[in-house]
């Protein structure tokens, strides 16, 4: 394993992946990209993003790579399918299709004089779920992150690129300040039961 990320020259801020809690002191690079030897001339550049804003003391760490596309492709893979299942607990539903597959297959069984092969039971069984129950619909996209969220989120961006600049103490305090009315306005709804439908935001990492 190679380090890649000291190969590349760049600005001070560029280079620094970590700030001391002591202010007095110099960001440090402490956070590395590794990569293999093979793969070593794939990596064209290392850079810390200081900007983006991941609710850490760390910086981001952006790696650019070379991609190297295979010139034989293997057969495309289908996307997989889901059977709706959860629509079984229907009772109508469930006695509908235990009464389809019971007629399929007796009428398989009619042609036949000895016991179903099994690849017959089995390709009755997913026609009449596929007939009966059907597949899985994607889930619907929730667009709870609003215009009071962006708002507020933005506010508490520019509040730490100002700390980043100038460290002082009303800086600092009020880039916190700002955080935590972040969490306060994106989990609101947190009370109606929205962390079971996923409308509520953790802000760590998802902020830029």
């Amino acid at each position: 394993m190679i380090v890649r990320s000291t190969f590349f020259e760049h600005k001070r801020r560029h280079l620094a992946t970590w700030q001391h809690p002591n202010d007095t002191l110099a960001a440090s690079q402490i956070d590395h990209f590794l990569i293999t030897c093979r793969r070593f001339s794939d990596v064209i550049d290392v850079k810390t993003f200081w900007q983006v804003n991941v609710d850490s003391d760390h910086y981001l760490v952006v790696a650019t790579l070379r991609a190297r596309l295979s010139r034989f492709h293997s057969s495309r893979l289908e996307t997989v399918r889901r059977l709706a299942v959860a629509r079984l607990r229907d009772h109508e539903i469930a006695t509908t299709f235990e009464r389809n597959i019971g007629e399929k297959l007796h009428q398989a069984q009619q042609g036949t004089s000895g016991a179903l092969e099994w690849q017959t039971v089995r390709q009755v069984i997913i026609d009449e779920a596929i007939n009966t129950i059907g597949y899985q619909r994607p889930s619907e996209y929730n667009s709870w992150f609003d215009a009071e969220c962006a708002d507020i989120t933005a506010k508490k961006n520019q509040a730490r690129v100002k700390m980043l600049k100038h460290r002082t103490r009303a800086n600092s305090e009020s880039y916190k300040d700002l955080r935590r009315k972040e969490r306060v306005s994106v989990c609101t709804d947190a009370k109606n039961g929205s962390f079971k439908t996923g409308r509520c935001l953790n802000s760590r990492g998802l902020t830029a």
